[in-house]
């Protein structure tokens, strides 16, 4: 699978990354991605770049290492992240005095705060706290209590223990607020909705509340954290609602290749889930992409339903072992338990994958690779010839048979050689050379194959 990169840029200087994971916790997503020399973080607030920061790693404990702990992490690989990041692959450095500026003209006290605390790895306490005070007292000077006490939530995140958020927290005017924020309900979420999101996101195995989080998320169009939570909710619980659920979603806002690559991901969680691997089986079938349904096969070990078995053997009959999305060594894995009542088709399959395993390896590795196929097809002409190939391959006396049967392969030069060795041994015998004619006919080397048919003709005057 090819790398996803990314381009960041500070001042005159730009650098190449490659994406290694993409967390989302709360309204935030963060991209981890490196160069040679350094990891770098870049943040967004719901689906809004801010900046990115490079750093060895995160603090313990801090907003971002919190998002790779408990949030919903992906691989770079992973469709959403690929989709999250299919629009913008460029992204500008912004100091963290002009990201605050900008997000205090374009949001609110409240969700600057909580932006800034997203930076609590990178910022010193201190200073993060002093600017969240700024806040905090804007509101207070303007008598917005309520207002000024959500600051003080934030300030409980990014530094508890700090002695003026410890004493701000306590006083008489905010004991209504803390008692509501200790036993948080509906008039609760509707007044804090930043607050709400963060409890329905850490509670989304309660139907409620995962209910509740999908509602906002529709209305705020954040389709990646919508499908994120959804896969989510049904990987901690894969049933077949559920599964329903997450489908019908999928189908209604991702592409069949989309969806294709999100149920793969799903099968390395949930193992061998039948409503996935019907449907990736139907959804392989209608792209035409016979090499999604043998990595599924390859990767998991699947039971085929027996329902499903002649739609999986019309699509593998369309596979071009050449590709280099297949890996043609693993095939024989599944192959014999699919083609129990179709010998001709199966034949015809076997004969690409053993042409393509030439390429590579000797007879010997094929005859090891083809043993699966003895105890459930042991009637398979290929199979004879496998093993007559490997009984004759150091015969001086064989060339000639091996090389035909080289030849019914179309690998044409180590006929060739066989044909050549034959006919040093046997000058006067007109048949290894008019079959060294024939395969250079077949490689669409006339000149050489017409210079073998005249010494044919040659050899049976002289006969």
């Amino acid at each position: 699978m090819s790398e996803q990169t990314i381009t960041v840029q500070h001042q005159k200087q730009t650098h190449d990354l490659e994406v290694r994971r993409m967390a989302l916790y709360q309204q935030s997503k963060i991209i981890e991605a490196n160069d040679d020399k350094t990891t770098y973080y870049l943040f967004f607030y719901k689906d809004h770049y801010l900046t990115y920061v490079k750093s060895p790693q995160v603090k313990t404990d801090s907003f971002a290492d919190r998002a790779f702990t408990s949030g919903i992490v992906y691989s770079a690989q992973h469709p959403l992240t690929t989709a999250f990041l299919s629009s913008e692959k460029s992204f500008r450095k912004h100091s963290f005095e002009a990201l605050f500026r900008k997000m205090e003209q374009k949001y609110t006290p409240c969700e600057t705060g909580l932006i800034a605390a997203f930076f609590d790895s990178f910022i010193e306490k201190e200073e993060l706290v002093s600017y969240l005070k700024e806040l905090f007292y804007r509101y207070r000077r303007n008598g917005q209590t309520f207002l000024s006490y959500r600051i003080i939530r934030i300030l409980l995140d990014v530094h508890p223990n700090h002695t003026w958020v410890q004493d701000f927290a306590k006083k008489m005017e905010f004991q209504t607020y803390a008692e509501w924020y200790d036993h948080p309900d509906r008039d609760l979420f509707q007044k804090d909705p930043l607050f709400a999101e963060k409890v329905y996101f850490h509670n989304l195995q309660d139907d409620s509340y995962f209910d509740a989080l999908s509602t906002l998320l529709k209305q705020e169009d954040r389709l990646t954290d919508l499908l994120a939570i959804t896969i989510y909710k049904f990987s901690k619980n894969p049933t077949e609602p559920h599964y329903h659920k997450l489908y019908s979603m999928l189908d209604e806002y991702l592409t069949k290749e989309q969806i294709t690559d999100v149920l793969q991901c799903l099968l390395a969680t949930t193992g061998d889930f039948q409503p996935i691997t019907k449907d990736l089986i139907k959804l392989s079938s209608t792209l035409s992409m016979p090499h999604k349904m043998i990595n599924m096969m390859t990767n998991h070990a699947l039971t085929i339903p027996e329902t499903e078995v002649p739609l999986v053997e019309s699509v593998l009959d369309q596979i071009h072992v050449q590709s280099r999305e297949i890996d043609v060594k693993q095939l024989n894995q599944f192959l014999p338990s699919l083609y129990q009542s179709d010998s001709i088709r199966l034949e015809k399959l076997l004969n690409k994958c053993v042409n393509q395993l030439l390429l590579d390896h000797d007879i010997a590795y094929v005859a090891k690779w083809a043993e699966p196929f003895k105890n459930t097809h042991p009637e398979l002409p290929i199979l004879r010839k496998i093993n007559q190939m490997l009984e004759i391959e150091n015969d001086p006396d064989q060339q000639q048979l091996l090389g035909e049967l080289y030849f019914q392969f179309e690998h044409f030069q180590q006929a060739i050689e066989c044909f050549s060795f034959e006919m040093e041994l046997k000058e006067d015998d007109p048949k290894p050379v008019k079959w060294l004619s024939k395969v250079y006919q077949e490689m669409g080397l006339q000149d050489e194959s017409k210079a073998y048919q005249q010494l044919y003709k040659n050899i049976q005057k002289n006969a």
